[in-house]
């Protein structure tokens, strides 16, 4: 997995904290297309991946969202989340 940064500089760690962004997964499934020697198959998979963690993510943001707004709605308190 390549980790792009502004500048090319990559500090210890970046990489696996981009392991969970799935624009990281996507951009190697785009390198994977345009090189010459990539499979279709390998790409494929790391499109997957990268559906498969946005579709987590927007699981838990409608999991938070919900209870925020029960907490509004039915407390009617916000004060400690």
């Amino acid at each position: 997995m390549r980790v792009f940064i502004s500048g090319g500089v990559s500090r210890p760690g970046v990489e696996l904290v981009a392991r969970f962004l799935p624009v990281s997964w996507g951009m190697d499934a785009v390198l994977l297309s345009l090189d010459s020697q990539g499979a279709a198959g390998d790409a494929a998979q790391y499109l997957a991946i990268a559906l498969a963690i946005s579709l987590a993510y927007l699981a838990f943001s409608q999991l938070l969202l919900r209870r925020v707004e029960y907490r509004i709605r039915v407390i009617g308190d916000l004060g400690r989340f």
